[in-house]
């Protein structure tokens, strides 16, 4: 594709948090580690659906750009019609503000006419108005989002023939459309996890703990750990933490009806705080690690760094445990999680795929897997 083809019609979307991590110019990675992985890489999935959303309703004119800082995972995954900048990510962009990267992706080169120019801004008052009024035609060749973070779902509501059209598709939502670049790594999660009740366990950034929550934790030792790394927050908490008891209930009753079946754990806590898990039903539980190896292997072989993806936003493991836990037949979600959004919506075209948060009744829960059990035994 030659480069005018290419710049010729721009959507430029950021970040909606304004950057989830600065890149370390001395060690090389982002300001994130295993205490906390969290990268925000969900809610910039969901972020992104209104800029494809956007761009259908201009007849895929447009080229929908991200930047390279905050987008490491595009190695892994592809999104249809979007490309990253032409930032590089080397230690002559990294020595520049914020402000100045953020100034270069929305200014537009046009090299033909030689001249540069600053794409038109798309406000939160703007972005609205098209979804209210039903148009989301545009009119000039590029732009840049500058309204922050909302729900795709919230947009969808604010006109009437948007709403019929959400609550008739729902389930094929831009973030079906998102895949793994290599086939290799689908074909060897989905078959990890065919069999799998898949349960995300939010614990971390965001979540709300006092003595309580932390006693709750099996083990003395890791409620010490969680209060080290505690440090490492970065988002004000606002979800609730459930604790090893609330699980360990719900995977009983489970196993208590089908003595068979496996569980993926999807985490976002250091690997040491499925122990108690691994320790009271064995290999019943399966997470991440069971991937990174054959992974790993593959990716290095067709030229990835496989430890540059881990510095650079723990990209390896993200990408993995949140198409895993999307591929599971069952979910146990966390109720407001966009991760659990994801996985809710990615692999579940009929809509039927049975969905419980963890905030419901366990006798709800135990009676939606009996249901399922029947209905889906090749599944379960």
């Amino acid at each position: 594709m030659k480069l005018n083809n290419l710049t010729n019609k721009t959507l430029r979307w950021y970040e909606p948090f304004g950057g989830w991590g600065k890149l370390n110019v001395n060690h090389d990675h982002f300001t994130v580690n295993l205490a906390n992985s969290d990268t925000g890489l969900c809610n910039r999935l969901l972020h992104w659906e209104q800029a494809y959303l956007i761009n259908k309703n201009n007849d895929y004119k447009y080229k929908i750009f991200v930047q390279a800082k905050d987008w490491p995972e595009l190695s892994l995954i592809n999104l249809p019609h979007t490309y990253v900048d032409y930032g590089t990510q080397g230690i002559e962009d990294s020595i520049f503000t914020h402000d100045y990267e953020n100034l270069k992706f929305k200014t537009v080169f046009d090299i033909e006419k030689d001249k540069t120019y600053q794409a038109t801004k798309l406000d939160r008052k703007k972005i609205n108005t098209m979804f209210k009024s039903g148009n989301l035609t545009l009119e000039d060749d590029h732009y840049y989002s500058d309204f922050g973070y909302s729900p795709i779902h919230k947009k969808m509501n604010l006109h009437k023939n948007f709403k019929s059209d959400w609550d008739k598709n729902k389930f094929f939502r831009p973030l079906t459309k998102i895949k793994l670049s290599y086939s290799y790594m689908e074909d060897l999660i989905k078959e990890g996890v065919q069999n799998t009740v898949g349960i995300h366990m939010r614990r971390f950034n965001g979540v709300t703990t006092d003595d309580r929550a932390l006693n709750s934790l099996k083990s003395k030792d890791l409620k010490k750990i969680y209060e080290t790394i505690s440090t490492s927050k970065t988002v004000n908490d606002n979800y609730q933490f459930y604790g090893d008891d609330v699980y360990f209930y719900v995977i009983d009753k489970m196993l208590k009806h089908n003595s068979e079946q496996n569980f993926y754990i999807s985490h976002d806590l250091p690997d040491v705080f499925l122990q108690p898990y691994i320790k009271r039903f064995g290999d019943k539980i399966v997470d991440r690690k069971f991937f990174t190896l054959p992974l790993a292997s593959h990716l290095q072989a067709h030229g990835h760094n496989i430890e540059d993806l881990r510095r650079k936003g723990n990209v390896f493991n993200n990408i993995i445990d949140l198409f895993a836990l999307a591929y599971c037949p069952f979910l146990i979600t966390h109720s407001d999680s966009t991760w659990s959004e994801f996985a809710e919506y990615y692999d579940n075209p009929n809509g039927m795929k049975p969905i419980m948060p963890i905030n419901s009744e366990v006798s709800d829960i135990i009676e939606e897997y009996k249901n399922s059990f029947e209905v889906l035994p090749k599944l379960l």
